[in-house]
C-alpha cells in the first residue's frame, strides 16, 4: 500500500478479507476525515492510533479537531511513540491522549511473538533498552507527555497496576479484550475502559 497513490488505494476493495465480504463488497477505503465524520454522526467514541510522522500527524489532527470540535469530547489519540504524543500535546494541549504500551514491545514482534532480531547482541541490547524505556514511561515520560490515560495490553493488567496509574491521575485503557471473563473483570474495575474486536453475533 505504501507504494500506491491514494487514488489507487481507493480502487481497492476494503472488504476483500472481511468475514462478511459479500455483504460489503465494493466498499472503498475512506479518508481519515470521512471516518471521523461518520463516527461523529453515529455518536461513537474514537481511538485514533497514530504510528509515525510526529510533525505531520500533529498538524493534521490539530486541524481536524479544530474543524470538528466534538472530537475533543469523543476521541482519544493513542500511540506507542512518545514523540507523537509530545508533538500533538504541544500543538494542542486540549486533545486527550494516551500512551500505548505492552511488555516486550522493543524486543519482540508481539507479547507472544518472535524476537525482532536473530542476532544475540541485538536481542540483548533490545532487552536492556526495554527495561530503560519501561522505567522512563512509568516514572517520568507520562508526565512529560501530559497524557490523560495509558493504553495498555491486557497481558499486564492487575488491580495494583490500575491503582499505580490512578495515583498519577491517568485512566486505564486496555486492549484487546475478547474473553468474556476478562470483560467481566475489567467491567468491575473503576477507571478502566477496555477495547474489544470480538462482538457477539447479532
Amino acid at each position: 500500500v505504501t507504494d500506491l497513490t491514494f487514488a489507487q488505494v481507493q480502487q481497492l476493495d476494503a472488504a476483500a478479507k472481511h468475514a462478511e465480504a459479500a455483504k460489503f463488497k465494493g466498499e472503498r477505503v475512506p479518508t481519515l476525515e470521512a471516518v471521523i465524520t461518520e463516527c461523529l454522526r453515529l455518536g461513537l467514541v474514537m481511538y485514533i492510533d497514530v504510528k509515525s510522522q510526529p510533525d505531520k500527524s500533529a498538524e493534521t489532527l490539530h486541524t481536524l479537531f479544530q474543524k470538528y470540535p466534538d472530537l475533543y469530547t469523543s476521541a482519544v489519540v493513542v500511540s506507542f511513540d512518545a514523540s507523537i504524543i509530545y508533538k500533538l500535546r504541544s500543538r494542542d494541549p486540549n486533545i486527550v491522549t494516551a500512551h500505548t504500551w505492552r511488555p516486550r514491545w522493543i524486543s519482540h514482534s508481539s507479547v507472544d511473538g518472535e524476537p525482532r532480531s536473530t542476532q544475540t547482541w541485538r536481542r540483548v541490547l533490545s532487552v536492556v533498552l526495554e527495561c530503560l524505556y519501561d522505567y522512563l514511561l512509568h516514572y517520568w515520560l507520562w508526565y512529560i507527555e501530559g497524557v490523560a490515560a495509558v493504553n495498555m495490553s491486557n497481558h499486564c493488567i492487575s488491580r495494583e497496576y490500575v491503582k499505580f496509574w490512578a495515583d498519577r491521575g491517568c485512566r486505564m485503557l486496555v486492549w484487546t479484550v475478547n474473553d468474556q471473563h476478562e470483560k467481566d473483570f475489567y467491567a468491575s474495575m473503576p477507571g478502566v475502559i477496555y477495547m474489544t474486536d470480538d462482538l457477539p453475533p447479532q
